[in-house]
C-alpha cells in the first residue's frame, strides 16, 4: 500500500519533470506514508488482519489518487438527463465501491496470497520504473546545469558606489502579463494612462515602448535576471526541448543578485508557490505564506485526488492571500536595515482571476494553463485595475519610509495573449504578447539614460553602469518569440514590433 500510495506523486513529478524539482516530491511523500501507516493501523483493528488491511489500503488510495482522471472522463457523460461525472456521484461511488470491496474482503476466511503477491509485484514494478525514469532525467539535467556557463560561479568585484551617498535599497518588481499602455487601449479598450500618470508624478520613468526580450515568465525573467540574451539555451537543450530546468537556474542563481551580495545587499525573495519563483536558496530573507503548503505541486496533486471538492474553494482562498501578503510584506522592507535588493514577482494581473477591480473576491479562469483564459477580457481588466491600487500603495510605503532614495524597477515579464494563432503570430499577437509595462525610480538623474524603448535585458546593465561604476556594455533591445511546444526556437521578431 505505500508503494500504490507514492506512485501517483512519483507520476505527477514525471509528467511535469520539465517544470519541479526533486525538493517538491519530500513534503507529499512524508504526508502519503504516515497516512497510509495510520490507515493499515486502523482498518487492522477492524479486520484484526493486516494482509486484509494492506489490501483494503491499496484499493483505498488507488480510489483516492484516480478521482481527478474519472471526473474528467466522465463530466460530460449522460445517462438520459442523468450526469455521471458530478462530484456527488463519483464520491457516492468510491464509497460503495470500497465498501463492498471491505465486506467481501473481511468475510474471506482467505488471506488472498495471490492477490497480494500481484499487487506487491505490480506496485514494485511501477514505482521502480518511475524512479529510474526520474532518475534518469535528474542526472541528465544536472549534466547540463553544470554545462551551463551563465550558472558557473562568476565573480563580482566589490565595487565604490556613485551619485548617492549611501546605498539605496533596490526592488525588482515582476507584475506577470501586464500590458503595455497601448495594447490596453487598442486590444482591451482601456486607458491606463491614470496609472502611468501617477507612477510619473511619482518620479518614474515610464519606458513606453518597451518590450520583453522573451514571450515566456521563465525565459524572460533568466534573461532580465542575468542581464543577457539565453538564445544559447538553443545550442545546450535542442530545438525540440521543453525542458525548462535551465532557465528555472538561472532565475534562483542570477547574476544581478550575485553582483549586489558582492556590494554588501541582502537579498529578499518573495515566493510565489510558482516554479522557478516558488523559493530562493540564495535568498537572506525570505516572505512566503504558508510556505510550501499548496505550492503548485501540491496543489496540482491534491486537485487529482478525491480531496478536490473539499480543497477548490481553500485554493481559491490560498490564491488571493498569497498575493495581498507579498503586497503588504514588500511595504515592510525598507525596515530592514541593511541595503537590500528585493525580487517580488507577483501572479496577478495573470490568470486566474481572483479579484475585481475593488478586491472582492471572483474565481474566473483556470489555475493550470489551457482553455480560453482569454475569454474573461473584462475579469483581466478588473485584476489589472486592482493591481495598479496595490502596487501605488507599495510605492508610496517604500519611499515614504526609506531614508536613501531607493531604486525600483516595476516590469512585466511579457505581455498577454488574446488574440490567436500562436503557430503563426500575426504583428497584432506580437505586440500583444511582447509590449510590457517597464517604470524606472532611478534617484540621482539616474533616469536621464533611460530611453522609450529600453527592454529588461539592459536595465541592470544601465544601474550597476551608473550606481556602481561598472562596465557593462549595452545590448541591442531585441525580442524573441517562441511558443510553448518549442519554447527554445526564437524568433527574431524585432522589427515586426510598434
Amino acid at each position: 500500500p505505500y508503494l500504490f500510495a507514492i506512485a501517483p506523486i512519483l507520476s505527477l513529478f514525471f509528467r511535469n519533470k520539465n517544470q519541479v524539482s526533486l525538493s517538491e516530491l519530500v513534503l507529499p511523500v512524508i504526508v502519503v506514508v504516515v497516512a497510509t501507516f495510520l490507515l493499515i493501523r486502523l482498518i487492522s483493528l477492524v479486520t484484526k488482519d493486516k494482509r486484509k488491511a494492506a489490501v483494503l489500503v491499496s484499493i483505498f488510495v488507488t480510489l483516492f489518487f484516480i478521482y481527478r482522471d474519472v471526473f474528467f472522463k466522465t463530466k460530460n457523460l449522460k445517462v438520459g438527463a442523468f450526469i455521471v461525472g458530478t462530484d456527488r456521484n463519483i464520491l457516492i461511488a468510491w464509497t460503495a465501491i470500497f465498501a463492498l470491496s471491505f465486506l467481501g474482503i473481511v468475510r474471506r476466511r482467505s488471506h488472498f496470497p495471490i492477490l497480494t503477491s500481484y499487487l506487491n509485484v505490480t506496485s514494485i514494478v511501477l514505482v521502480l520504473a518511475l524512479t529510474f525514469n526520474i532518475g534518469s532525467y535528474e542526472f541528465n539535467k544536472l549534466k547540463k546545469l553544470r554545462s551551463n556557463k551563465y550558472l558557473k560561479g562568476a565573480r563580482f568585484d566589490h565595487l565604490s558606489l556613485r551619485h548617492l551617498k549611501t546605498k539605496p535599497d533596490i526592488y525588482y518588481i515582476i507584475l506577470d502579463t501586464y500590458a503595455r499602455a497601448d495594447t490596453l487601449k487598442n486590444i482591451f479598450g482601456y486607458d491606463n494612462s491614470q496609472f502611468i500618470n501617477i507612477l510619473k508624478s511619482k518620479g518614474f520613468y515610464v519606458a513606453e515602448k518597451s518590450h520583453s526580450n522573451y514571450s515566456f515568465t521563465q525565459l524572460s525573467l533568466a534573461s532580465s535576471l542575468n542581464m543577457g540574451f539565453i538564445n544559447n539555451l538553443t545550442k545546450l537543450l535542442g530545438k525540440n526541448s521543453r525542458d525548462t530546468s535551465l532557465p528555472y537556474q538561472m532565475i534562483s542563481n542570477n547574476k544581478v543578485q550575485k553582483f549586489l551580495k558582492a556590494n554588501g545587499y541582502k537579498f529578499v525573495h518573495f515566493s510565489t508557490g510558482w516554479g522557478p519563483t516558488r523559493r530562493n536558496v540564495q535568498a537572506d530573507i525570505e516572505y512566503a505564506y504558508l510556505p510550501y503548503v499548496l505550492d503548485e505541486f501540491n496543489r496540482v496533486l491534491l486537485e487529482s485526488t478525491a480531496l478536490a471538492p473539499l480543497i477548490r474553494p481553500y485554493v481559491k482562498s490560498h490564491a488571493r492571500n498569497r498575493i495581498l501578503y507579498n503586497f503588504e510584506k514588500l511595504k515592510e522592507v525598507p525596515e530592514i536595515p541593511e541595503p537590500t535588493f528585493t525580487f517580488a514577482h507577483l501572479i496577478i494581473p495573470h490568470q486566474p482571476y481572483l479579484f475585481d477591480r475593488h478586491g472582492n473576491p471572483v474565481y474566473l479562469g483556470r489555475f493550470e494553463m489551457g482553455g480560453n483564459v482569454w475569454k474573461y477580457k473584462k475579469a483581466y481588466l478588473d485584476q489589472l485595475i486592482y493591481a495598479n491600487k496595490k502596487v501605488e500603495e507599495v510605492v508610496d510605503a517604500i519611499l515614504r519610509k526609506s531614508k536613501t532614495p531607493p531604486i525600483i524597477v516595476i516590469q512585466a515579464d511579457h505581455g498577454p495573449s488574446s488574440t490567436r494563432g500562436w503557430d503563426n503570430p500575426s504583428d497584432r499577437l506580437l505586440n500583444e504578447r511582447m509590449g510590457i509595462l517597464n517604470a524606472y525610480y532611478l534617484p540621482a538623474r539616474g533616469k536621464r539614460f533611460l530611453y522609450q524603448s529600453i527592454t529588461p535585458v539592459n536595465s541592470f546593465r544601465l544601474i550597476f553602469n551608473y550606481y556602481f561604476g561598472a562596465n557593462y556594455k549595452p545590448l541591442k533591445d531585441e525580442s524573441y518569440f517562441s511558443t510553448k511546444v518549442h519554447p527554445y526556437k526564437f524568433i527574431n521578431v524585432t522589427e515586426r514590433l510598434n
